[in-house]
């Protein structure tokens, strides 16, 4: 049974419900949240990974998951994920990384599209009859 069923409870009941939500709508994103973040998903938004970092458990939450519910079988997501995340070594970091190159990435891209647009406009004076003449 899960720490809930059996009456130990290692989350508050405000975070319990912040995060039972909150992993409803990422996993309507993505079906492993977990997983997406371990493998760095490309698939996954930078808004994924900052709702996801946001949702991290604190390392009193993960010990506290870990000794009601050891290793046995879990019942809740919310166990699960606390646990999960609990045992990946940095993932704050890891998701502070993924974040930047998500950024970067989209950064890049627009800068490339203004330069391609100030590149045309600069082409199109260059050809401009009213500046050759």
């Amino acid at each position: 049974p899960s720490a809930v069923s059996s009456g130990r409870d290692s989350l508050i009941p405000s975070r319990r419900q912040q995060l039972e939500v909150a992993l409803r709508m990422l996993n309507d994103l993505v079906s492993d949240p977990v997983g997406a973040a371990l493998k760095m998903d490309p698939g996954c938004t930078a808004q994924f990974v900052e709702q996801f970092a946001y949702l991290v458990p604190s390392t009193a939450e993960f010990e506290a998951a870990r000794r009601c519910c050891g290793d046995g079988p879990l019942l809740t997501v919310t166990e699960d994920f606390v646990l999960r995340c609990g045992r990946v070594p940095d993932l704050c970091r890891r998701l502070e990384v993924w974040k930047f190159r998500l950024d970067f990435t989209e950064r890049c891209r627009a800068a490339g599209a203004r330069m391609r647009a100030l590149a045309n406009a600069a082409e199109a004076l260059q050809t401009s009859r009213a500046f050759t003449e």
